[in-house]
């Protein structure tokens, strides 16, 4: 048991910050801490990690009950892990703690630009993003001409690249293989951004 809620409450405390305090940089109620650290709400992954960089600590330390280790992590400035993802997870939008599949350890200057990793499923964005890489994703809900993103559409989940008509603000999502047609968002569409794409590579869980 991670006691998450617990542990919030604990590095909230150290760092002599009120239940107000944490819901005011996070956007939130205070009633949505209250409940976090009651644990009667489940916390997104996304949160999670806005509240670590709130903290200044690496995201694991909530997923240690050895107070030692999260320390040496604390001292240890030169990497820092971000979870990976599940692809199924990743198409709701929201992220719990169920959703991590393995935890991915990065230099920090890398880690820092990303909130989660998640695996690529199709070719649609080869030969620059091939089938089973793993993608680094910041969440951001906008994005410029051009930039690749992680996409929930219809139930369904995307990396593609995004453009919208800056005329007529038709949203397009554009496959770097040329043999998938490019997918124009329709007005009734269940469209959101997951997150933009901040790098890629091969990996093997």
């Amino acid at each position: 048991m991670y006691e998450i809620g617990r542990k919030i409450a604990t590095f909230r405390k150290e760092r002599k910050m009120s239940q107000t305090d944490l819901a005011n940089a996070l956007g939130i109620t205070k009633q949505t801490i209250i409940k976090y650290e009651a644990e009667k709400n489940s916390i997104p992954i996304d949160t999670l990690s806005h509240i670590a960089n709130i903290f200044n600590i690496p995201i694991e330390s909530f997923f240690s009950d050895n107070n030692e280790y999260i320390n040496q992590i604390q001292e240890n400035t030169n990497f820092r892990k971000i979870p990976i993802i599940s692809k199924v997870s990743a198409g709701l939008g929201t992220f719990g703690i169920d959703d991590i599949l393995d935890w991915l350890k990065l230099p920090v200057n890398i880690a820092k630009k990303a909130d989660f990793a998640t695996l690529i499923d199709g070719d649609s964005m080869e030969p620059k993003i091939e089938d089973g890489s793993l993608v680094l994703v910041r969440q951001n809900s906008i994005l410029d001409n051009g930039d690749i993103g992680i996409f929930y559409l219809n139930e369904e989940v995307f990396c593609k690249k995004f453009s919208q008509d800056p005329f007529t603000n038709i949203i397009t999502l554009k496959s770097l293989n040329k043999d998938y047609k490019p997918v124009t968002i329709k007005e009734n569409d269940d469209f959101r951004v997951i997150g933009k794409v901040v790098g890629a590579f091969d990996y093997n869980i």
